[in-house]
């Protein structure tokens, strides 16, 4: 695939007018490429982009700003783990209907949330998406 887009490859073009999936993902590695070593564990910082307003020029969590703060942000997804191997709490148990057809629509709804904020996400982040390679 990455020797097609190579071959195929117009530079007076921008990347993201050739409809090219590898080459720019190879690109920002290129140049500024540094090793994260100090990444963000602190909960206050990564669950503090879920509180700011999306409204009004706060960003959500389109106002991540460094890489740290990504890659802590997927350390903390990782541990969900907790919640897959332990029982759900009193209150959930009551709340919530525990049948199959309740789970698949439980899961059904998150993956619908889940894909329209990555959409969110990668439409207006320049962080993990600048624009110079992905339109």
């Amino acid at each position: 695939m990455n020797l097609f887009e190579v071959a195929h490859f117009v530079p007076e073009k921008p990347m993201y007018e050739q409809g090219l999936i590898l080459l720019p993902h190879l690109a920002t590695l290129g140049g500024d490429v540094r090793k994260i070593t100090n990444f963000t564990l602190s909960p206050s910082v990564i669950f503090g982009y879920l509180l700011k307003s999306p409204f009004g020029g706060e960003g959500w969590i389109v106002s991540v700003d460094d890489l740290e703060d990504i890659i802590g942000g997927h350390v903390c997804i990782f541990s969900g783990i907790w919640h897959i191997l332990t029982k759900p709490f009193a209150w959930a148990r009551r709340a919530l209907v525990w049948s199959r057809e309740a789970y698949l629509s439980y899961s059904l709804d998150a993956l619908a949330v889940f894909g329209f904020i990555a959409c969110y996400f990668v439409w207006f982040n320049n962080t993990a998406y600048p624009s110079e390679f992905y339109g």
